[in-house]
Protein backbone atom coordinates (compact mmCIF):
# COMPACT_ATOMS: atom_id res chain seq x y z
CA UNK A 1 0.00 0.00 0.00
CA UNK A 2 1.76 3.27 -0.56
CA UNK A 3 2.09 6.13 1.76
CA UNK A 4 -0.90 8.30 1.79
CA UNK A 5 1.17 10.53 4.47
CA UNK A 6 3.51 11.65 2.03
CA UNK A 7 0.61 13.50 0.14
CA UNK A 8 -1.64 15.07 2.97
CA UNK A 9 -2.36 18.23 1.54
CA UNK A 10 -2.36 17.25 -1.41
CA UNK A 11 -4.85 17.39 -4.38
CA UNK A 12 -6.85 13.86 -5.49
CA UNK A 13 -9.58 13.41 -8.01
CA UNK A 14 -12.15 11.32 -7.21
CA UNK A 15 -12.99 9.00 -10.77
CA UNK A 16 -16.31 11.16 -11.06
CA UNK A 17 -14.00 14.25 -11.82
CA UNK A 18 -14.76 15.72 -8.63
CA UNK A 19 -11.36 17.07 -6.95
CA UNK A 20 -10.61 17.17 -2.98
CA UNK A 21 -7.58 17.83 -0.44
CA UNK A 22 -6.56 14.94 1.50
CA UNK A 23 -6.70 16.38 5.16
CA UNK A 24 -5.80 13.29 7.05
CA UNK A 25 -5.27 9.38 7.51
CA UNK A 26 -6.58 8.10 11.15
CA UNK A 27 -6.51 4.86 12.84
CA UNK A 28 -3.45 4.05 11.66
CA UNK A 29 -2.22 2.49 15.28
CA UNK A 30 -5.87 0.49 15.73
CA UNK A 31 -5.20 -2.79 17.41
CA UNK A 32 -8.93 -3.70 15.98
CA UNK A 33 -9.58 -2.63 12.29
CA UNK A 34 -12.75 -4.56 11.67
CA UNK A 35 -13.81 -1.99 14.98
CA UNK A 36 -11.36 1.11 14.23
CA UNK A 37 -10.39 0.67 10.41
CA UNK A 38 -7.72 3.28 8.76
CA UNK A 39 -10.02 5.94 7.16
CA UNK A 40 -8.70 8.48 4.94
CA UNK A 41 -10.60 12.07 5.81
CA UNK A 42 -10.49 14.63 2.47
CA UNK A 43 -12.57 17.72 1.74
CA UNK A 44 -13.85 18.84 -1.78
CA UNK A 45 -12.44 21.46 -3.24
CA UNK A 46 -15.71 23.01 -4.45
CA UNK A 47 -18.07 23.31 -1.25
CA UNK A 48 -15.49 22.17 1.64
CA UNK A 49 -17.70 19.51 2.64
CA UNK A 50 -15.50 16.87 4.87
CA UNK A 51 -15.83 13.27 3.96
CA UNK A 52 -13.83 10.08 5.00
CA UNK A 53 -13.69 6.53 3.92
CA UNK A 54 -11.57 3.57 4.28
CA UNK A 55 -8.21 3.66 3.21
CA UNK A 56 -8.48 1.19 0.22
CA UNK A 57 -11.52 2.37 -1.23
CA UNK A 58 -9.91 5.75 -1.24
CA UNK A 59 -6.99 4.61 -3.08
CA UNK A 60 -9.20 2.36 -5.67
CA UNK A 61 -11.78 5.83 -5.96
CA UNK A 62 -9.06 8.50 -6.31
CA UNK A 63 -5.97 9.63 -7.73
CA UNK A 64 -3.27 11.81 -6.85
CA UNK A 65 -3.11 15.28 -9.47
CA UNK A 66 -1.55 17.94 -7.46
Amino acid sequence: MINLLLFLGGTFQHHSGREYELLLITNQQSDDQQKFPTTAVYKSKKDSLVWSRPIQEFIQNFTLIA
